[in-house]
């Protein structure tokens, strides 16, 4: 059918802009159901604002893409567009792309607050390998609560050292007196 440029837009007139037949979020979820959030999804696992708004078209060209998934841009370049200060980090000054929004982030069915899919451990771990002769393991390691040290996208840690330590540590005995 996507041949049929009538199953999407009018052809003399309509009260939708580029002469739709209804709503772009109708549309799009005519074939793209599950897109939007079922009725009762808690605000902290809706999609992306942009998706509930019908802006489906920001993102994705409606009728064809040389990139994956039919997006206007490749991935990460379309998500700068908009979160340019999210996207420069630790991770391309360490001579990553700086394209990688996607693996941690669904835009469409997150499972976690931030739009991200797995707040689990396995998320970092699937880049980031932990040491396999290791006797000990930090409990926010071995808990999967990366993030209570790291940031997502600024730093490789979201704090000095020191400072980091001493928010959990400063009641520890063995610490000399400040």
């Amino acid at each position: 059918n996507l041949g049929d440029c009538r199953l999407c837009h009018a052809v003399h007139a309509s009260a939708e802009p580029s002469l739709l037949v209804r709503p772009a979020t109708a549309l799009c979820t005519d074939c793209h159901s599950d897109a939007l959030p079922a009725a009762g999804t808690p605000a902290a696992l809706q999609p992306h604002p942009m998706i509930p708004e019908g802006q489906c078209g920001r993102c994705h060209e409606p009728h064809s893409s040389a990139n994956p998934r039919m997006l206007r841009q490749p991935a990460g370049r379309l998500c700068q567009g908009c979160h340019e200060g999210k996207t420069r980090s630790f991770h391309e000054a360490k001579g990553f792309s700086i394209y990688v929004c996607a693996k941690c982030h669904d835009l469409h069915r997150p499972t976690q607050p931030h739009l991200i899919m797995d707040a689990s451990r396995s998320l970092c771990t699937a880049c980031h390998q932990m040491s396999a002769d290791a006797v000990f393991t930090h409990s926010f390691v071995a808990e999967g609560k990366c993030f209570l040290c790291h940031s997502f996208h600024e730093a490789s840690l979201s704090g000095d050292v020191a400072s980091l330590c001493l928010g959990c540590h400063r009641d520890n005995p063995r610490l000399p007196e400040a």
